[in-house]
């Protein structure tokens, strides 16, 4: 981060600065001249004005030279609760300049092995350690629940937990798959659907080309029927006649 060197100043716990007149340069420890980065380090730095308009007390106006360092920032070791894998609690006072994207997190056993969170099985369970990434190690450093700097400042105390699922602390690749699975299953049902859609529409032509089959038949039947009864008809009828004749 870059601050003016107002902000500098208060960073640096200088009284009686003024922006207005004075200026701020200061070298990193091997003395090559910083433009305004305030990691964590020690500093020379040197307050001189910019106007020939103003001295110090003692009537001078030579550059003030000053050690200051700057400690990196501290980080307790706390963890967030709840659903899904466990992540450090990073401070209010932090939150502006870090972020969950900085730390890496190991996964242990009950047997001290390392595992993935792929490995996991809900019920069981687990420790997790936080490691701050190299670009962020350089201005933070983990404490304990003392305020005491841990051994290993770049890496958290231990955190045991219950595995109990993913929970919404999946990352990028869990919900890329997550989101293949589901697209997958959606994709078999789909399928399902339209194979039996498909097995119901052959039915339903079969049954139509059954019933006109079936309505010819009872046509053509009908009609045979019609005939036979009026062949029967007349031949009753010829019978009547011929007793008639007798």
């Amino acid at each position: 981060r870059v601050f003016d060197a107002a902000t500098l100043a208060e960073l640096f716990g200088l009284t009686g600065f003024n922006a207005e007149y004075m200026e701020i340069v200061y070298e990193d420890a091997d003395g090559t001249a910083k433009t305004g980065e305030t990691n964590a380090g020690e500093y020379k730095i040197k307050i001189r004005f910019t106007s020939g308009l103003y001295c110090w007390e003692d009537g001078t106006t030579d550059d003030v030279e000053l050690t200051v360092k700057i400690s990196k920032a501290q980080l307790p070791s706390q963890w967030t609760s709840g659903a899904g894998l466990p992540t450090i609690s990073v401070p209010e006072s932090l939150a502006d300049c870090l972020s969950n994207d900085a730390f890496n997190y190991t996964y242990t056993d009950e047997g001290g092995n390392t595992v993935s969170k792929s490995d996991m099985v809900v019920g069981k369970t687990y420790s997790v350690k936080a490691t701050l990434k190299p670009e962020y190690a350089a201005n933070f450093e983990f404490v304990d629940a003392s305020g005491v700097v841990l051994p290993d400042a770049s890496v958290s105390t231990s955190h045991e937990f219950d595995y109990n699922g993913a929970g919404g602390n999946m990352d990028a690749s869990e919900i890329e798959k997550m989101l293949r699975e589901q697209a997958e299953w959606y994709r078999k049902l789909l399928y399902m659907f339209l194979g039996v859609l498909s097995a119901i529409s052959l039915v339903i032509i079969l049954i139509v080309i059954l019933v006109g089959v079936i309505n010819k038949k009872v046509g053509a039947v009908g009609e045979q029927l019609s005939a036979l009864n009026s062949r029967l008809n007349r031949l009753e009828g010829y019978r009547s006649d011929e007793r008639d004749d007798e």
